[in-house]
């Protein structure tokens, strides 16, 4: 191999290694929240997976089928949730004890979210059913903004 091309490859592994880095996880936060509950769901609302956690730690992110220490897996019941279709759209929601966010995306792969949009408001203020199933704004309306 000549030293041009062995130059252009490794080149070009970075920059493949730089973009898949970028997207690893479905939750990265900024800085260590402590999240009460987390659904995934897809773009017609369906749940996909959802952990909750009664004394919630603080995490730096989540991976998508992986329980943190200290959750419960609630769905699905049984077993690992199904891979995501690489640029599904997605919504993730999470309450925190202070506040709820939605935010709407698309998987990369079969295991990470790429967010866009996202909305969040008090927790005090705001039931879970509005914020998990009825959705403060409607989920297509996140993908169109």
């Amino acid at each position: 191999m000549t030293y041009r091309r062995a130059e252009w490859l490794l080149a070009l592994a970075c920059v493949v290694a730089l973009v898949a880095c970028g997207y690893r996880h479905i939750a990265d936060f900024e800085e260590p929240t402590a999240v009460t509950r987390m659904e995934l769901r897809d773009g017609t609302n369906g749940l996909l997976w959802r952990i909750d956690s009664s004394t919630p730690r603080r995490l730096g992110f989540v991976d998508y089928g992986i329980v943190p220490e200290g959750y419960v897996q609630v769905f699905p019941a049984v077993g690992p949730p199904r891979p995501l279709r690489n640029d599904e759209h997605l919504v993730l929601v999470y309450t925190t004890p202070e506040y709820w966010r939605r935010h709407a995306g698309a998987a990369v792969g079969t295991a990470a979210f790429r967010g866009g949009q996202w909305q969040s408001g008090p927790l005090a203020r705001t039931s879970l059913d509005k914020i998990f199933v009825e959705t403060p704004m409607p989920i297509a309306e996140l993908f169109r903004q």
